[in-house]
């Protein structure tokens, strides 16, 4: 192929510079509930970027299901939960029902 002909540049895009330093300055730290299965592809995550992720005091996963995080700031405290809801049917009903009693707690 002729660089010359399509007028390719050798020199890196300036976008991709400024991509690598958002990731270099926004990197996230990330807090996983897996399941205790062999299914490698079970489980929720939550994704933190880097002022927040200094406030996490409490992680609560269950059963790959559920992952609750607790950050507490200056007289305030936010829960963020992640929970993966199974389909309805009388298969997934012990599921629902333990997700419903580890949410009301």
């Amino acid at each position: 192929m002729d660089n010359k002909k399509h007028n390719f540049s050798p020199h890196p895009s300036p976008l991709i510079k400024f991509g690598q330093l958002m990731l270099m300055v926004y990197v996230p730290q990330s807090y996983w509930a897996c399941s205790s299965s062999s299914r490698p592809h079970d489980g929720v995550g939550i994704l933190l970027r880097n002022p927040l992720h200094k406030h996490v005091q409490t992680i609560d996963p269950w059963k790959g299901r559920l992952l609750k995080l607790d950050l507490f700031f200056h007289q305030t405290k936010i829960s963020i939960i992640s929970l993966y809801y199974p389909p309805s049917g009388y298969v997934h009903y012990n599921i629902f029902a333990n997700l419903l009693a580890k949410l009301t707690f």
